[in-house]
This record gives structure tokens, sequence and C-alpha cells, in this order.
């Protein structure tokens, strides 16, 4: 149940997402080198999360979302242009 939009984006986007089992959540993006630009933690979390993130204070280029609750992480690709 993740979907963020735009993407493409100006570094402004909407994140969504349910996880139906609780565990110790974290949000990062991260660089093409690895670096992390973004983080939020969300602790014990479950539920529907909706958030505006904005990182376009950063340059434009590729960037990866990754979700990960206890020892399971998703990872989708981000395009500021």
């Amino acid at each position: 149940g993740l979907s963020f939009s735009p993407n493409p984006n100006n570094g402004k986007f909407n994140l969504s997402f349910d996880l139906p089992d609780k565990g110790k959540t974290d949000i990062r993006i991260l660089d093409v080198g690895n670096k992390e630009i973004y983080k939020q933690t969300l602790g014990n979390f479950s539920g529907r999360y909706e958030n505006q993130i904005d990182i376009s204070g950063n340059p434009k280029g590729v960037y990866f979302l990754e979700i990960t609750q206890n020892s399971k992480t998703l990872n989708k690709k981000i395009i500021i242009q």
C-alpha cells in the first residue's frame, strides 16, 4: 500500500503507506552516493502514514526512498527534476 506522487517531482512529494504490523519503523531518503539526506523515525508504528516530504533543497537527480520496519525494507527510486 505504498504511494508517492508526483514522481518525477521538484523535491516535494506526498508519501503514504499502510503497515498492518507494529514495529520499529524508519523512513530514509538516500542520494546515489548512499548519503542520508532525510530521516524520520516513527517508533513502534502500525497503521496509515501520510505526509508531505520536502527535499527540494537538494540537487536534481536520483534518490532512493527506504522504508524499514523491523527486518523488512522497501526501496523505491525518486527523481527530482
